[in-house]
Order: structure tokens, then sequence, then C-alpha cells
């Protein structure tokens, strides 16, 4: 699947999450601390302003704990799902404890479903459950629910459709991962998944030595994002497909343009065809 640029792909988003949820702790620190803001003295408030000082001194275990215990003797207080979020976010992320991750995520979604932390906590669920557990279905029905809240947010689904569509080629559903592709590319076509969902549906296709069916696929991937990062590996399948189906004058016409438009990788059609 491309695994190298699929990967890095997710390990940015994954990085970027990272980095908000570091300034979104920031920024609490920052707000709890200025008049009128929660710095009450209460033992409440004094509770979480630790919890916070261990996640600064990255602390990640005793962070984990202060958060959790917060969570659970605090019901009531306005960052109660807030450090339930944060619990979790450590464990899973930090601590690589997924269970309690997982249990302190659905604690989350099940007592304060009108808090906007429970769209990160299914994003969070899914990521564990797809990434770290293998669990595909579960993952499945996380991302649906991450791409209903953020339909009602007006947000670009396309990232969690994608990732839905990997979930299904990794069980084995080509079908159905393709049909989840398709449809990235109908409703959401300039999304920022677009590009990668139209490459993996030739490369499905391909996989399965359906190469007619796979060179139109990448035909419609160069001709729609012409830009994308993708095209390299669209050019090149399409070459394949193109030999495959015995129309050796237009294969070698697309790998000339390999050569001429990617000439600091001219070296990796002959490297990968030896293969």
């Amino acid at each position: 699947m491309s695994a190298s640029q699929d990967s890095k792909k997710r390990t940015k988003a994954k990085n970027r999450k990272r980095m908000q949820f570091a300034v979104s702790i920031l920024f609490g620190v920052i707000l709890g601390c200025l008049p009128g803001a929660g710095c009450s003295g209460s033992d409440s408030d004094r509770e979480y302003r630790k919890a916070e000082q261990f996640w600064q001194r990255k602390m990640y275990g005793l962070a984990a704990q202060s958060y959790e215990h917060f969570g659970f003797q605090q019901p009531k207080h306005p960052k109660t799902a807030q450090s339930l979020y944060k619990a979790g976010f450590i464990y899973a992320y930090y601590l690589t404890d997924y269970p309690r991750a997982i249990q302190l995520f659905h604690r989350l979604i099940a007592l304060y479903p009108e808090s906007p932390f429970c769209l990160q906590a299914h994003r969070s669920l899914a990521e564990n459950y797809a990434t770290r557990l293998r669990q595909y279905p579960q993952a499945i029905a996380q991302y649906l629910r991450v791409i209903d809240l953020e339909r009602r947010a007006g947000r670009d689904v396309s990232p969690s459709l994608y990732e839905v569509g990997r979930c299904y080629f990794l069980m084995g559903d080509s079908n159905q991962a393709v049909e989840v592709y398709e449809r990235i590319c109908r409703e959401a076509p300039q999304g920022e998944y677009a590009d990668s969902a139209a490459y993996q549906i030739g490369f499905t296709h391909f996989l399965e030595e359906d190469w007619e069916t796979a060179e139109k696929d990448f035909r419609f991937l160069l001709e729609h994002y012409p830009e994308s990062e993708w095209t390299f590996d669209g050019l090149l399948h399409q070459a394949r497909c193109l030999k495959k189906l015995d129309r050796q004058q237009e294969s070698v016409g697309v790998r000339q343009e390999i050569r001429e438009r990617f000439p600091d990788r001219a070296g990796t059609i002959e490297t990968k065809e030896a293969r």
C-alpha cells in the first residue's frame, strides 16, 4: 500500500495532534492562572493544577494518575471531561496502557456526551483500536462516530473516511475498502485525503490483477490530482498496467514521462521492475 508515504502522512497527523494537545494544556494552565478563571485555591483546583504540573515536568505516570483521580472525584467540575481525556491520552500515547486509556475515553463519552472532548476521545479510540490493537471493526465504529461529529461541525471528513477504508483493506475486505475510497472521491473531491483515496482505489485493483480497471483508476488520479504526492507511484503503476495489457508503446511513453518528471528517482523504475 506504498507504506512509506502512507505511514509518513499518518505520522505527521499524529504528531500534529500531540502538538495540539500540548498547546491546549499550556493554554489551559495560563487560563487557569488568570484572575477569575478558576484559580480559587479550592482543593479541586489545586488537584487539577497538580496534574498539570506533573505533565509539564514530563512525569507522565503521575500526571495520568492525577488527571484520572480528578476526573473520578470531581464529576461536576467544568474540567472533568478535559481531565479524563488528558488521562486517557497519556495512558495511550505515552504509557502504552491501552486498556486503561480505552476505559477512560469510553467513560468520558458516556458521562459527558456534549463535551467538545468527545470528538477527540472517539478519534483516539479509533487510532488505538486500529494501529495498536488491530481491532478493525471497533476502529471503524469509532471512525464513523468521528465522521458524524466532524460533518456536523462542517469539517473535512476525508481523513477519517480514509482510515475507515484502510481498516477494511487491512481486514481483507477490498471491495468495501474501494467503496469507501470512492465515496471520498465522490463526496469530498477536494478533501485532504482525496488524492490518497484515488490512488488506493487503483492500487487495490492492481493487487487484484485487474489491470484494465487499475489503469483507468491511475489515469483518474493523474488527471484530477496532478500535483499529488502519489503522482510518481501512480505513473509507475499505470505503466505496469499498460505493459500487462500489451500496450507496450504507451507503457514506454509513461516510463519516459517518469524519467523526465522525476529524474532523481529514475533508478527506482528499474529497481522496482526488477522485483
